[in-house]
């Protein structure tokens, strides 16, 4: 199935549905960008959608300290 990009801010974040799975797809890197694309419960997507700062602060903890999210990327177009 494809994803289905629900919230998205160029050049930052995108928020996906996949297969019933959400994800936080964060771009990350300074001078070598690359995206991962984090598994969050619909709980969380549901709360994150409905605050913006509760947003904000998922995806800067995600881009600022990406070798802790390492282990739980997945691959959408697998």
């Amino acid at each position: 199935m494809t994803p289905e990009i629900i919230k998205e801010e160029a050049g930052r974040y995108a928020l996906i549905k996949k297969d019933e799975r959400y994800y936080a797809s964060v771009l990350c890197g300074t001078s070598a960008m690359y995206t991962l694309n984090i598994p969050i419960t619909s709980d969380q997507a549901r709360e994150v959608l409905g605050n913006e700062s509760l947003l904000d602060q998922l995806v800067g903890e995600i881009a600022f300290a990406p070798n802790r999210y390492l282990s739980q990327h997945v691959d959408l177009h697998a």
